[in-house]
């Protein structure tokens, strides 16, 4: 699945607001305890969006395409 923001809509905290509530659902409806996600590494705004929210960098992958997409991960509280 894909999370985009519309440019025009960007800035305005929806981004963070979306992810927390994701992150709500993964953690107490799935009952998941590690949130793993996929993001290009120049996608820099949603690298830090993440960042600011607990996600670390794990590993790099470098795609057919030629871009490179960081897995990024952040523990879940019980």
């Amino acid at each position: 699945m894909r999370f985009i923001i519309a440019e025009n809509f960007r800035g305005q905290g929806i981004g963070s607001a979306s992810l927390a509530k994701i992150t709500d659902y993964v953690q107490n409806t799935l009952h998941a305890n590690v949130f793993r996600l996929f993001v290009y590494a120049f996608n820099e705004n949603a690298v830090s969006c993440y960042e600011k929210k607990g996600f670390k960098k794990i590993e790099s992958y470098s795609r057919d395409d030629g871009n490179s997409v960081y897995r990024m991960e952040v523990k879940l509280t019980a």
